[in-house]
């Protein structure tokens, strides 16, 4: 019996905050599997920020087309394989598409070692999201007990993770997040040592009042305005990490760099950039070391769930009114 599979086509590119009509739901036949193929049943996909510069006719690892189904992070199970490394219920991720069936290489595929732990969570914690938390705070810096971290978008599916190994670590650690929430999130669920609301207005105020000591390590998702702030607050010799930007995506033809940047000269410190792509070679060792923390509880997985791929739009711009907690996915 043939399959029919629903996916989202990129129909229009974005000027600023994706609409609707950047999208398109269509329903086509699954093609057939050729050899070296695998054939994926999808239960699981990644909605990330990385996906918005994705859109983009220019990105760092190509935009992507026109009528072209949707990039994305996705997890399922073979349905049908012809290629020797996979058969037939094998838990699998990939850049699988927003869609439900997937036929691709199998040189394209990720064969999962998947315990107890539901299998969206190699998407999360155990994915893209929790290896660039791991590499960007283990291995880009190295946090020291009695050190001032600061860390944007804490209540995110990069940040959560972020504070929570830097707190590992022995550091102070503040965050920030959007809305009284989401504070009380970070703070008692993370167990951070405080948190800033930016949507307060009183950025500058609350930094100070709860990082009296300046900031040594700054792990950025968001960009400027933000990044000036705490420019004014680095101590010397500090790290600011450039994980990604979250205020610029929706302006990649006009992006806004930190207007304070002569502080990092004042104070002898660094500003610094990658992707968990810079780390391909060691991805087994942060999931070896992320699964150890998670087993012994000293890191949590949180993780919101949206259903269907009718509601893909709404549930994609959750990314960007922050209308969500930790690792953000959808069933298609």
């Amino acid at each position: 019996m043939s399959l029919c599979n629903q996916h989202i086509v990129l129909a229009a590119r974005p000027n600023g905050l994706p609409l609707a009509d950047c999208w398109l739901l269509c329903s086509a036949g699954v093609p057939a599997v050729n050899e070296g193929e695998v054939l994926v049943e999808i239960s699981n996909i990644s909605l990330d920020p990385a996906m918005r510069a994705w859109m983009n006719d220019y990105c760092y690892i190509g935009g992507v087309d026109i009528g072209e189904t949707m990039r994305a992070f996705a997890v399922g199970t073979v349905r049908e394989s012809r290629h020797p490394k996979f058969h037939k219920g094998d838990p699998v991720r990939g850049l699988l598409g927003v869609q439900q069936y997937a036929v691709v290489r199998g040189d394209e595929l990720d064969l999962l070692a998947v315990g107890d732990e539901p299998l969206s969570h190699h998407l999360g914690i155990y994915g893209m999201t929790g290896l660039t938390a791991y590499f960007g705070i283990t291995a880009e810096v190295e946090v020291k007990p009695g050190q001032q971290v600061l860390v944007s978008t804490a209540a995110g599916a990069v940040g959560s993770v972020v504070a929570q190994i830097a707190k590992l670590r022995g550091a102070t650690v503040v965050g920030v997040a959007g809305g009284a929430d989401k504070v009380a999130f970070c703070v008692n669920e993370l167990g951070l040592d405080g948190c800033i609301d930016y949507k307060r207005g009183d950025f500058d105020q609350q930094l100070a009042a709860l990082m009296p000591n300046g900031v040594d390590i700054y792990f950025d998702n968001v960009g400027v305005p933000m990044l000036n702030s705490v420019l004014n607050h680095i101590n010397e010799r500090s790290t600011i990490i450039v994980c990604g930007a979250i205020n610029q995506f929706q302006q990649m033809d006009a992006v806004v760099g930190p207007s304070q940047y002569l502080r990092l000269p004042e104070r002898h410190s660094t500003l610094k950039g990658f992707t968990y792509f810079h780390y391909v070679d060691r991805f087994e060792q942060g999931v070896a070391q992320m699964k150890e923390w998670v087993a012994g509880g000293q890191v949590k997985q949180f993780e919101q769930c949206e259903y269907g791929l009718e509601n893909f739009h709404n549930s994609f711009n959750k990314l960007f009114s922050g209308d969500h907690r930790g690792k953000l996915i959808i069933k298609p």
